[in-house]
């Protein structure tokens, strides 16, 4: 698919002179074998360059890898908590919604950081206000549960409802679920 001459040999040129983004899209050729065989390991080193350099997606992605854990070359499994907090806060600094959500999970659940339920509360609600739909499902359960701030059984069914709009399936299931009365206090 690609060449000496072509794309791929050019964007690995541009990655290597920091061009963060170039660094994204190689790392992203690796991860999902585009135009070369798929290589977790050569991923993670482009990934890594990218984050370096500035590019929030590839933060955003190394730091989803480093959170679930991904099995390099040598068969071992690799995660970090910690690392994959720090890449989350490049990718929300970056102005990725995904970002600020994995980074207020992060806070929610206290993995790589000590639990702060403010702090979770805060970025989640920062990704929904950028229409990110797993945030506002995040948001309902935080106001449903008084995770954060208080119960606000109103305000969580607002979340969901805006969730389901943008068609959210977890969100649709919930509301299908909604008892006669929760479903009379969403619509007033």
């Amino acid at each position: 698919m690609f060449g000496r001459e072509g794309s791929l040999w050019k964007l690995k040129r541009a990655a290597r002179s920091g061009d963060c983004e170039a660094a994204f899209e190689v790392g992203a050729c690796y991860l999902n074998g585009i135009g070369v065989d798929k290589d977790i390991d050569k991923a993670v080193e482009f990934f890594k360059m990218g984050a370096e350099n500035g590019s929030p997606g590839a933060a955003l992605t190394l730091g989803d890898m480093l959170e679930h854990g991904f099995v390099n070359k040598d068969g071992q499994r690799v995660a970090d908590f910690d690392s994959a907090f720090r890449l989350f806060r490049i990718a929300s600094e970056g102005g990725l919604a995904a970002g600020s959500y994995r980074l207020g999970l992060m806070y929610r659940d206290g993995k790589g950081v000590p639990q702060d339920m403010g702090g979770a509360l805060a970025l989640i609600t920062d990704a929904a206000g950028k229409g990110f739909d797993q945030a506002l499902v995040a948001l309902f359960y935080m106001y449903r549960d008084g995770c954060g701030t208080d119960c606000d059984m109103k305000k969580a069914l607002e979340f969901l409802k805006k969730a389901a709009e943008k068609g959210n399936e977890e969100a649709i299931s919930r509301l299908e679920d909604l008892s006669p009365e929760q479903s009379d206090d969403l619509e007033k």
